[in-house]
């Protein structure tokens, strides 16, 4: 059986994967939120998921750059590194912050775009999906994109700031070896005040001129 005749099963083996995890995300988050009405147990019960699920998503890239699905390598990693900074340098390195209301915010946000569109995908790749679930994969980002990060990454950034400038967190202070420095503090600041603004309103614009495209001419999609 050559590679290309892989290719497919492999796809919807991911995205289902992918798909299974986030509906995970889903469930933990309600249930911990239900039990005790606390952004703080959040963390403990969907973080792993979370953590597992998004650091698996780099392979959206190596995807793209192998050839196996269309799509920009640029743009794929944006996406995928946004969250994987936040997610891992910030929030998981910070354990003041898991109790933070932004955070069942973001994962939730992330969480049911993604079910989403890794059903959509899936479906996608075996054979047409729904045009109910078309619908929804390019029209719940509408207000799901804006809300994971104006009122998830955004705020557990602003409140990381103190702790990451206390601890030097990421950062390298001279002398050194390397007669190299770099202030993670303020890294996170730029990407706060400018960077994550600037790129989350190109990748915005980016979706919504996908959604016009893909709505109007009612075509299907076989990327992962």
């Amino acid at each position: 059986m050559g590679m290309g005749s892989l290719r497919t099963p492999y796809l919807i083996t991911y995205n289902l994967a992918q798909l299974l995890g986030w509906s995970a995300v889903i469930c933990q988050t309600a249930v911990a939120l239900a039990r005790t009405g606390s952004p703080g147990s959040v963390y403990a019960a969907a973080g792993p998921a979370v953590r597992l699920c998004q650091g698996l998503a780099v392979l959206e890239t190596v995807h793209i750059s192998a050839g196996v699905v269309k799509g920009s390598v640029a743009l794929s990693f944006l996406q995928w590194f946004g969250r994987f900074n936040v997610l891992f340098l910030v929030l998981h390195s910070i354990p003041e912050l898991w109790a933070h209301w932004a955070l069942p915010v973001m994962f939730l946000s992330w969480a049911l775009a993604d079910v989403v569109r890794y059903l959509w995908y899936a479906l996608s790749l075996a054979g047409s999906p729904p045009p109910l679930l078309t619908w929804l994969r390019y029209t719940m980002f509408i207000a799901l994109y804006p809300l994971g990060i104006l009122l998830g990454e955004m705020p557990l950034y602003a409140a990381g700031l103190p702790y990451l400038r206390e601890r030097r967190l990421y950062s390298l202070a001279l002398p050194n070896a390397l007669n190299f420095s770099f202030d993670y503090h303020r890294a996170c600041q730029a990407a706060l005040s400018a960077i994550l603004p600037l790129s989350g309103t190109y990748l915005y614009l980016y979706l919504l001129r996908q959604r016009r495209k893909r709505l109007s001419s009612g075509a299907g999609g076989k990327r992962a």
